[in-house]
């Protein structure tokens, strides 16, 4: 999704280039409402509206302003001219900005780089849906509206407008004077095929900014292939330092990144909320692959999520093997009942580098829960695009959990095996599992899919089963043996 933001960042960029080397008047038409609509529509197989628009050349730096642009998913509505439209379905809006701001240095597109001193995004909202194969919405929207290379069979052919009467005269190079402006093509809905991949090289040009930043963003995504429905609120999005250049990404290919936001996950056929917490931090973000040239976002983030952030909640039972909840039942390790995540009782801090869609977590990770603490280890991982993780942790019980697990696994032993069994179990227990400050400690590990994954004991430990061995009694093989 960042990608889709990036084209979109690019091509506001984009309508300050096309026209560099024309007169005024023509360069300020293509900012006119009807023109940027019908830009728009050309660029994106999608609706769009735009309340107003104004344009200042002759300041320095340059500026624009749009106000009120919205898109949604082409309709039959594109084919008339803006003025014929019928009202713009803002129930199907899946991107709104109420108000852009860009300043932009024009004497460097002379040179081919874009020098922009700020792009300003507020009340930026935007909205998919992700199907049970995987589209999304907001991709759809994104796609170009044609490809001539592969129409589509004649009887499922749509076509496309002309553009209106302001735009009709606006093509991609300036008019020449005295010339009639061709007519347009009429444009065939493109073929879904294998994306390209995005390069460096198809921004055109070198790129540096100041300052982008987005302000009270709000992101919505309803994912039914993973059954999940995140929303992310209060955003606070900015991109400092922004150099690429296509053809040197060695050494320019790189931004500075701060944000803020709250984050709420739940399940799409339930109200249960799974997660709901504020995260802000920091870092370094590379755009590119240096090598390739192809987008392959590479991020360095510090990371804080506030205390009263939520997390998980559900039992622990439902989570963590079957086979590993009897066994420590069978052994009198009894955790029923017990929830896995909770508020927070402290902030949580980490360091995260994040590569393609993959986050791998820089340090030891501690969450501390009411009754308990889960510290996942550095380098775990988790890949939210994929529905994959690979977790390693320990879980820490407080000492009152503590006291009250390891009374109920002596009940339990000195039931099954008499008393003195249970002393050496319990000794070697204690032992094993027990720190100086009289907590439990049970390493975990966590695999397979973020929508249901598969949480069991770590099998890394053997000081139990040995320890009981060597006394003629492997009371607790099984139990570690996974």
């Amino acid at each position: 999704m960042k990608k889709k933001l990036l084209i979109f960042t690019a091509s506001l960029f984009a309508l300050l280039g096309i026209g560099t080397f024309a007169g005024y008047s023509w360069l300020t038409a293509r900012f006119e409402k009807d023109a940027v609509i019908a830009q728009v529509e050309q660029w994106w197989d999608c609706r769009a509206t735009l309340e107003s628009s104004t344009v200042n050349l002759l300041s320095t730096p340059a500026t624009v302003e749009l106000r009120g642009l919205k898109l949604a998913i082409s309709d039959d509505e594109v084919t008339k001219p803006y003025a014929q439209r019928s009202a713009f379905p803002e129930d199907q809006a899946l991107l709104v900005a109420e108000h852009a701001t860009l300043s932009v240095t024009l004497k460097d597109l002379l040179s081919r780089r874009y020098n922009i001193e700020k792009l300003h995004i507020s009340n930026l909202r935007l909205r998919t849906e992700i199907d049970t194969e995987g589209d999304s919405t907001l991709d759809m929207m994104f796609d170009s509206p044609e490809d001539e290379s592969e129409p589509l069979p004649a009887e499922q052919v749509q076509t496309k407008r002309p553009l209106n009467a302001l735009a009709a005269n606006i093509s991609s190079e300036p008019p020449q004077t005295g010339d009639p402006a061709k007519p347009k093509k009429k444009r065939t809905k493109k073929r879904k095929k294998d994306k390209e991949p995005f390069k460096a090289s198809d921004l055109g040009l070198a790129l540096q900014v100041q300052e982008a930043s987005v302000n009270n963003g709000s992101f919505e995504i309803v994912d039914f292939k993973n059954q999940t429905h995140m929303t992310l609120s209060n955003i606070a999005l900015t991109l400092s330092d922004i150099d690429v250049d296509p053809n040197n990404l060695a050494a320019h290919n790189r931004s500075n990144l701060k944000f803020a936001g709250d984050i709420k996950t739940a399940k799409t056929d339930s109200t249960e909320v799974t997660a709901n917490f504020n995260v802000q931090g920091d870092g370094v973000f590379h755009p590119f692959a240096p090598d390739t040239g192809l987008w392959f976002p590479d991020l360095g983030l510090n990371i804080l999520i506030k205390k009263g952030s939520s997390f998980g909640g559900a039992p622990l039972e439902t989570q963590m093997r079957e086979k590993d909840m009897k066994k420590m039942r069978e052994y009198g390790l009894d955790l029923t009942g017990l929830a896995m995540g909770g508020v927070l009782q402290d902030d949580l801090v980490t360091q995260i580098h994040a590569i393609g869609s993959k986050m791998i977590i820089g340090r030891d990770t501690h969450l501390i829960c009411p009754d308990y603490g889960i510290t996942l280890l550095q380098k775990s991982w988790i890949n939210a695009a994929e529905d994959d993780h690979r977790l390693n942790g320990r879980f820490t019980a407080n000492p009152e959990l503590s006291q009250r697990v390891l009374s109920g696994a002596q009940a339990k032993l000195g039931e099954k095996y008499g008393d003195t069994v249970a002393a050496l179990a319990q000794a070697t227990i204690n032992a094993t599992f027990m720190d100086e400050q009289k907590r439990l400690i049970i390493p975990i590990k966590s695999r397979g899919p973020l929508s249901k994954p598969d949480v069991s004991l770590d099998g890394t430990i053997g000081d139990i089963t040995d320890s009981l061995k060597s006394a003629g009694k492997s009371l607790l093989e099984g139990l570690l043996n996974n």
